[in-house]
């Protein structure tokens, strides 16, 4: 979503560079936690189908959990390289940068309200 959003900002070469070296950066961290997950995914669903999950059975149960547990770990993992690259690529926008796409922010988060119907006053 970042480089989506950049390109509505004025950014000057250099920026741009800076920029791109944190997303790659990013890009490089997640990708292997990408495929373990997708790894992980695809040898629980050698041992388990939809329909599988019973609750009163504790070797089942504890399967789903331990296996859920693991894809939450790597979504917390994946989730914080992704904060630290906003952060890093907040501190390179100029304060008229970060206006702006605190602006972009406000008006996406208005529409999405407006589409998904805000809150209903009766």
């Amino acid at each position: 979503m970042i480089p989506r959003i950049l390109r509505h900002l004025d950014l000057d070469p250099g920026q741009e560079e800076l920029i791109e070296g944190v997303l790659e950066t990013a890009r490089s961290a997640i990708q292997p936690l990408i495929e373990q997950s997708m790894e992980e995914r695809a040898a629980f669903h050698e041992d388990y189908g939809i329909g599988d999950y019973d609750a009163t059975d504790e070797t089942i149960a504890e399967a789903y959990r331990t296996f859920f547990e693991s894809q939450a770990v790597i979504e917390v993992e994946i989730r914080l390289i992704s904060a630290d690259a906003v952060s890093q690529v907040w501190s390179l926008l100029t304060p008229e940068q970060q206006q702006q796409l605190e602006e972009m922010r406000n008006n996406r988060d208005n529409r999405f309200k407006r589409r998904s119907g805000g809150r209903r006053t009766q």
